[in-house]
Parts: structure tokens; sequence; C-alpha cells
């Protein structure tokens, strides 16, 4: 999918607006649909195109945006690193089960055709 300069530029500053808005306000979780309409796409073309270009998905990126504003706190101020990781974390959604993780990772399995089903070879 090639994409215009003019509308990859369109969307590049969509996108960046929904970055922008989830950046002031990392003390909470915004929904999609939220970011999608300050991007001014529907939630499911929103999704699509900010992995496209950012490479990660909105929920990535308020992680890093997060782990980020921690670590500058850590080199900042004198707290210590459980204070800031506590304090990081109390506005975090919790996150799976660590058993569950692994299993996000994996490829769906690929269905294989019965042996008893029927060859459509044109031979």
């Amino acid at each position: 999918m090639t994409l215009r300069t003019a509308t990859l530029t369109d969307h590049a500053a969509r996108i960046s607006r929904a970055v922008r808005h989830s950046s002031e306000r990392l003390e909470r979780t915004p929904f999609l649909e939220e970011l999608a309409g300050v991007a001014a796409f529907s939630p499911c073309y929103f999704h699509r195109v900010y992995r496209a270009l950012m490479g990660e998905t909105p929920a990535e990126t308020l992680t890093r945006l997060r782990l980020s504003r921690a670590a500058a706190a850590l080199i900042r101020t004198g707290q210590t690193m459980s204070r800031i990781a506590r304090e990081a974390t109390a506005r975090s959604p919790p996150s799976p089960a660590p058993s569950a993780r692994p299993m996000a990772s994996r490829p769906a399995p690929i269905a294989t055709a019965p042996a008893s089903a029927p060859s459509w070879s044109t031979r």
C-alpha cells in the first residue's frame, strides 16, 4: 500500500496529535476511541495507521512514555527507584498474568487439512 505524500503528511500530523494527547495525560489510560477521536479517524483505522507509522501500538507508546518519565524522575530527583516504580505503576492498568504473556507472542497455529481431504491438483 503506497500513500501519497500529502496523505502521509496528514496522517502523521493526526497521529502526532494523538501522541501529544496521551503524553499530556500519562496519569490515565485513554480509550482507543478517545485517541481515534483526537486524530479524527475511526478506531480501527486509527489503530492500523498508528501501528504503521509508529511501529508500536498506542498502549506500547503509553508504556514507553511512562517509563521515559520514570527514568527522567530517577535521574532528576533523589527519590528511590522503588518509589518511582510504585508511582508509575499506580497509574497503569494491571498487566496480564506473567504466564499469559508468552502465549500472546506465539503465532496462531496453522490449520492443516485432514489426511482424507481430496487433492485439488490439476494433473
